[in-house]
């Protein structure tokens, strides 16, 4: 707890430098070095007035020439008089526009098709609207106005109060000024974005300024978030230089906390398919008072949320610890979408009490900006076969009525590359032709302005009559359109500073009589490698889709289905083979696709059922684990059964929940959603209310919640999904409260001030179809939410008894083998515990089953015969039959190893583990070498990136003996510990089970230390554990991963052997192990 109190505390720290460097700008009055020292202040917006000269009062112009030096530059004493006279005489008066503002809504209308609105602003535009007043301080005329200067509008401006304010990205902004002129009217001009010192930047000062020039005294300025370019859909394949960043996620108008962790300037690689790949490059990032790396990265499928996780090419050393982190990062680009969303892990972020894992979004920069190209071919790489867009033409001679014009909206090339780099380039729908005359020529001009000469390939000449440029017949001769440009670097002729790529003299083009005139010159303009499209054909994913498809069994599925399956694969291996155009085999896998996931979720011939309409049933209900065949941690709350009412086509679910304990605090559900599709990657919908019922909230306070909610599925779906799981995500006060975003609010004003949500929870709602009775009288089941007194309404097909002391009974039972199995616990004490948690959760249990389960229970614990781990290893090893303690000094020297307070310590803080109390007689024992080390270990979620809430608990030192190649492995577990409303919840883990292929208990021993002997180095195990207080809720096991970082492994001590011969074949031994890969448990 205070290792996350300490990274909470340096996380605000961070905050208050973010948020005071955002509004830092002070003008240097006293001792200016720019003209930017000296701008006027709007208090209010933060708006500056700059290069105000021309509005002071006409009685300065006799001073203006004293403020500069002979080159006409502001000298420092000019700056100073200028400031002062500024300030005296006039003032910024900044007036902020809505769309109550007529001005603001002419500038709305005529630019809203190339704004953008955000889904993050509910759908709206993203617009800062300012009118700007020049203002007197006294009765003047101004020195020359009206004439322009200059206005600066800080971005991402935070205000003292904690507001942002002109929420806007440099890099797809657009600003527009309205300028009232008494002749002319209104007019209304965007400002070009592209033209250097648009923007300055300065994040040292908490600078990000855009620069509105040419602004008079009453104008409006409109600045608007406006549309990102796509990445060009047929790039040229080649590397291409471009511009990134890291954008907030879920907020709009800002940044990513992890962008200072990216170099912004990044590559795009594009191949012979018309793939992109992203390249970008990591660095280290200031984080408060820590320093931070970013460590992973991935790519998110807008479509699938399903994430792909990039590559690592190289690695560089942070020179401030000496460590290797990751450098650049590629990955496979899914769309065109200049915004990837993706996911983070930066270390410094992940440490106890911080985020971890945070999604993002990646910007890719395609338009030029403050003088800057974000998007440029810095290498052409040709591979195969390409085509290009409509490509310029110019003639040396006008012939303004033949077909030139209508040529150059039509012609393109056909590009083939040679194996030596270079390309061949053929006109295509062209009425340019050549003969086989000497006198024709074909240049271009290399990148050092040299000409370079081309030959080119005449196909298919035919006889023709040409003519000279005035009309005169040259006789017959031989001519073609067909003819190929040989052998052309793209690097020298594309780069050269031209707009041409190579030229033609002598050559002929049609005139609008179909003749053939000859043309002294006509130059083809370069290629545009932002429009060309690849012709080489990607047939791989259709290849491997059509594989998978053929492996599929017809099974239970129909045969109308089946064969409407094997028609699709069919058709696919058609296309395959006949297909010219890539978008014809990413249609064709696209479909098979679709065909696959039709006859998936076909019907089976046995469960082909006739549609029932106008039906109400009540049927059983429980919530479960998202993963775990156990019930989830809000199950106590759901009461059963649910209501459904089955209309046409539409299922319509009630579901009734009441108040519930988590950690001994007594909460209730606030909001629940189901998910689009059921694919719980897809967008939560939010659960209507249908009924409410007022309880007591955190705070013993009376407060109404949730008491009925319902959602609507189709009805097929719905008796499909009942049987797999509907996916629920609950949101529950208690829950909210314990995470930390909420830790620090006062508990009278929680329900004001606190975010919800914070604490959710997915899991898996099971419905019972298969008891559906008829039930058309039935109300909506009504259950008080006070737990105390449950009542459930009958269920047809169920019998609800009153079996209060049978499930009383066997809680007793339950807390007894807990207890016993604190000191130890065998295979049938555990099997037995298992069961009947299962029965205390099934609120359909039978009497009989609730006694049977309290009476194995029961004879389980007085059979016990103590710990699995001690019946499996028996305590001893090898032929010298000495248990780990004889050697180690396990368990005979001080067992706390470290204290609770603080878990990042070494075991005691020895050196030399293991040496504790008898070093030399230690070392003469007999038997094997016993090698003691130490390793760093976390607590990892089992289900989900980050670390689970036991990682606060755990000692990160573990300690591990290793003996004839096997593995002791011993950790230690602190309480964890939460505060709410000034009450400290402390939870205790009571059981750590082991999962390598089979499940055991480990052994505990004095310190809540917990051991196990396996057969390896494993970086990961998987464990499951039982707290205390997650008993309370109805959570059996919660299932996590120890994660051991061998790579910072050290060696602190070796004892026991016969003799020195013996302690080098070990050593020997050991150095061989180490250099093996540590194997990861994966098993469950």
């Amino acid at each position: 707890m205070k290792l996350i109190r300490k990274t909470s505390v340096a996380f605000i720290l961070f905050l208050i430098l973010i948020i005071n460097s955002c509004y830092a700008y002070e003008p240097n009055y006293k001792d200016p070095n720019v003209i930017n020292d000296i701008d006027i202040v709007d208090q209010e917006t933060g708006l500056r007035l700059r290069d105000y000269v021309w509005y002071l009062p006409d009685s300065f112009a006799s001073q203006l020439d004293d403020c500069m030096d002979s080159e006409g530059t502001y000298t420092k004493e000019g700056l100073k008089k200028i400031a002062e006279e500024g300030n005296k005489s006039i003032g910024i008066k900044v007036e902020k526009l809505d769309s109550s503002n007529e001005d603001y809504n002419k500038i709305l209308n005529k630019y809203k098709d190339e704004l953008y609105k955000d889904p993050k602003n509910n759908n709206n535009y993203v617009i800062s609207a300012f009118k700007i007043n020049i203002t007197k301080k006294s009765n003047f005329e101004f020195l020359s106005a009206p004439m322009g200067t200059k206005v600066v509008i800080p971005l991402r401006r935070v205000t003292k109060s904690g507001e942002i304010q002109n929420r806007h990205f440099e890099h797809n902004v657009g600003v527009y000024v309205l300028h009232k002129d008494p002749s002319t009217g209104d007019v209304i001009k965007p400002l070009n974005t592209e033209d250097a010192d648009t923007y300055i930047s300065n994040p040292k000062k908490g600078l990000n300024d855009l620069v509105v020039a040419d602004v008079q005294d009453g104008d409006c300025i409109f600045v608007a978030t406006k549309k990102m370019t796509k990445i060009p859909e047929n790039m040229m394949p080649g590397v291409y230089d471009t511009r990134v960043e890291l954008r907030h996620f879920s907020d709009y108008g800002i940044y990513s906390m992890g962008n200072p962790a990216i170099i912004k300037k990044a590559k795009l690689v594009v191949d012979k398919y018309g793939k992109k790949k992203l390249y970008f490059s990591a660095q280290p990032m200031n984080f408060a008072l820590d320093r931070g790396h970013l460590l992973q990265f991935w790519q998110v499928d807008k479509a699938t949320d399903k994430k792909y996780e990039a590559s690592i090419e190289d690695r560089y050393t942070d020179e401030t610890n000496e460590k290797e982190y990751p450098k650049t990062f590629s990955l496979p680009l899914l769309s065109n979408d200049p915004i990837v969303n993706g996911k983070v892990y930066v270390d410094v972020m992940s440490k106890p009490g911080m985020p971890g894992i945070q999604p993002t979004e990646l910007a890719i920069t395609i338009e030029p900006f403050n003088g800057e190209k974000c998007l440029s071919i810095k290498n052409y790489k040709p591979d195969g076969k390409y085509e290009t867009g409509t490509i310029g033409i110019e003639s040396a001679n006008d012939f303004s009525t033949n077909s030139l014009e209508t040529h150059k909206k039509k012609s393109r090339y056909i590009i083939t590359s040679n194996s030596d780099g270079t390309v061949n380039v053929k006109l295509i729908d062209s009425d340019l032709y050549l003969s086989d005359e000497k006198d024709i020529v074909i240049k271009g001009n290399g990148a050092d302005g040299n000409e370079i000469k081309y030959e080119a390939e005449c196909n298919n000449l035919v006889e023709k009559e040409v003519f000279d440029s005035k009309g005169k017949s040259l006789g017959i001769k031989k001519v073609t359109n067909d003819f190929v440009i040989k052998n052309i670097n793209l690097e020298k002729t594309q780069t050269n500073g031209f707009d041409e790529m190579l030229y033609i003299t002598n050559g002929y083009i049609k005139d609008k009589n179909g003749n053939l005139k000859k043309n002294p010159r006509y130059s083809f303009w370069k290629i545009n490698p932002y429009d060309v499209k690849s012709l080489n054909l990607n047939k791989s994913s259709l290849e491997n889709e059509i594989k998978e498809a053929e492996k599929i069994n017809q099974k239970n599925k129909t045969k109308e289905a089946f064969d409407e399956l094997k028609s699709a694969i069919t058709k696919a291996k058609e296309i395959l083979s006949s297909a010219t155009e890539q978008a014809q085999i990413d249609n064709a896998n696209k479909e098979l696709q679709t065909a696959i996931e039709k006859f998936n979720s076909s019907k089976d011939q046995s469960t082909q059922t006739n549609d029932e309409k106008d039906k109400i049933y009540n049927l059983p209900v429980e919530l479960k684990h998202l993963v775990e065949d156990q019930p989830s941690m809000g199950a106590g709350a759901l009461i059963s059964p649910a209501k459904v009412n089955i209309k046409g086509n539409t299922a319509t679910i009630d579901l009734t929940f009441k108040g519930i304990k988590v950690m001994n605090i007594y909460g209730h559900l606030t909001d629940a959603f189901t998910y689009t599709d059921n694919d719980r990657y897809k967008n939560p919908i939010k659960m209507d209310v249908v009924e409410s019922v007022n309880d007591t909230d955190l705070n013993g306070k009376e407060r109404s919640f949730p008491k009925v909610l319902r959602f609507t599925m189709d009805k097929d779906k719905f008796i499909e999904a009942a049987k797999t799981g509907i996916y629920l995500q609950v949101w529950v006060d208690a829950m909210d409260s314990l995470n930390e975003q909420n830790k620090n609010i006062n508990k009278d004003e929680f329900y004001d001030k606190y975010t919800k949500g914070v604490g959710r929870q997915t899991a898996r709602l099971f419905i019972d179809t298969s008891k559906m009775k008829e039930n058309d009288n039935q109300s909506n089941p009504s259950n008080p939410s006070n737990p105390s007194n449950p009542s459930n309404p009958s269920t047809p097909g169920y019998s609800f008894q009153n079996l209060a002391i049978e499930r009383s009974a066997l809680g007793s039972a339950m807390a007894s083998a807990s207890a016993s199995m604190s000191k130890g616990a065998d295979s049938n004490l555990v099997a037995a515990m298992a069961r009947a948690g299962a029965i205390a959760n099934n609120p359909y249990a039978s009497r009989e089953e609730i006694l049977s389960a309290t009476q194995a229970l029961n004879n389980a614990v007085i059979n016990n015969k103590g710990s699995m781990n001690n019946q499996n290893n028996n305590n001893s090893w090898g032929n010298n039959n000495q248990g780990w303690g004889n050697n180690s000094g396990w368990g005979n020297n001080n067992s706390s190893w470290g204290s609770y307070g603080n878990n990042n310590q070494g075991w005691n803080n020895n050196s030399s583990w293991g040496v504790y109390n008898n070093n030399q007689n230690n070392n003469k024992n007999n038997g094997p070498v016993t090698i003691q080390y130490e390793v760093p270990v976390e607590v990892l979620h089992a289900y989900q990136d980050g670390y689970s809430m036991a990682n606060g608990a755990i000692n990160h030192i573990a300690r591990v003996e290793e003996r004839n190649g096997q593995f002791r492995y011993s950790v230690q577990f602190n309480p964890l510990e939460r505060e709410f409303n000034g009450q400290k919840l402390v939870g205790n883990l009571t059981h750590l089970f082991i999962h390598d292929g089979n499940k055991y208990l480990a052994e505990q021993s004095s310190g809540n230390v917990w051991s196990w002997v396996m057969n390896g180095k494993y970086n990961r195990v998987n464990i499951s554990v039982k707290v205390d207080v997650m008993d309370q809720i109805a959570v059996n096991e919660q299932k996590a991963i120890l994660s051991f970082n061998w790579n910072a492994a050290r060696e602190v001590g070796r004892v026991g052997g016969n003799n020195n011969q013996n302690q080098q074949n070990q050593n020997q031994q050991n150095q061989q192990n180490q250099q093996k890969q540590a194997p990861q448990v994966v098993q469950n």
